[in-house]
C-alpha cells in the first residue's frame, strides 16, 4: 500500500516533468519569437503608395449603409429566466 510521502513524491515529481517540458515549450518559442524579430528588424521595407480603393475622399462607409434592422431590448431578467 501506498504512503502519503509516496504519493507525494510521485505527484511532485509528476509535476517536476510538467513544469519542465513547458518551460522547454516556452523557451523554443521564446527563441522563434525574438529569431523572426531580430529577422524583421534587420528587414529593409519599401514605401508602397497607399491603394486607390475608387472612393471619394468624402464619402464614409456610413453613407454605403443601405439598410437599418431594428432589434428588439435585451432584458436580462427575462434571457435568466429562459435558460432555467
Amino acid at each position: 500500500m501506498l504512503t502519503q510521502d509516496t504519493t507525494d513524491y510521485f505527484v511532485s515529481a509528476k509535476n517536476a516533468r510538467l513544469i519542465e517540458w513547458n518551460v522547454d515549450v516556452l523557451v523554443r518559442l521564446h527563441k522563434q519569437v525574438e529569431a523572426r524579430r531580430k529577422h524583421e528588424c534587420t528587414r529593409s521595407y519599401k514605401y508602397q503608395k497607399p491603394v486607390d480603393n475608387g472612393h471619394d475622399s468624402d464619402h464614409t462607409v456610413i453613407d454605403e449603409i443601405k439598410e437599418i434592422i431594428t432589434l428588439p431590448t435585451f432584458s436580462g431578467v427575462s434571457a435568466s429566466d429562459e435558460e432555467i
